[in-house]
């Protein structure tokens, strides 16, 4: 009963470092691991950065929709103000909407501090479609069926 929630309270540094090692680590294994193993990097790389800059929760990082992130996520999306954005869906119904549909997402392609949504957004994407994966989940396990397990102990084998 009661759950104490502060939606505007700031990430701490502790965490954005944590994040950042994080995605360092997963870049020298882009970047000097073996090619057979780009998959699950890739995918990695991708939910941390969604999961984490989207602030989504639960199983929401399980409605990005693999088919929508190829339609959506590619595109430029510039605000007046020179902000670089990309686009990640949910499939799903939100707030008693009717049927299954899209909610569109904008997440900067860049942090401030460093994060580059967009760059393993793009490299997911190209491995998926290298793999044949279109229209499926978009975050998976090996066996592909969505698992936070999966995430977790990959997550936690980094650090």
């Amino acid at each position: 009963m009661g759950q104490v929630v502060r939606q505007d309270r700031a990430i701490s540094l502790e965490v954005l470092e944590v994040m950042h090692q994080l995605m360092e680590n997963l870049e020298l294994e882009w970047s000097n691991g073996p090619q057979d193993n780009r998959s699950d990097i890739a995918s990695l790389g991708a939910f941390c950065l969604i999961a984490f800059c989207g602030s989504f929760r639960g199983p929401e990082m399980f409605l990005v929709g693999l088919f929508g992130l190829h339609k959506y996520g590619r595109t430029d999306l510039k605000t007046a103000g020179g902000k670089d954005y990309v686009i990640v869906p949910l499939l799903g119904r939100f707030k008693n909407e009717l049927g299954e549909q899209y909610h569109l997402t904008p997440l900067i392609a860049e942090t401030t501090s460093g994060l580059k949504v967009r760059l393993w957004i793009k490299r997911f994407l190209d491995v998926c479609s290298r793999n044949g994966r279109t229209r499926v989940a978009a975050f998976v396990a090996r066996r592909g069926e969505p698992s936070y397990q999966w995430f977790e102990r990959e997550i936690l084998e980094r650090f």
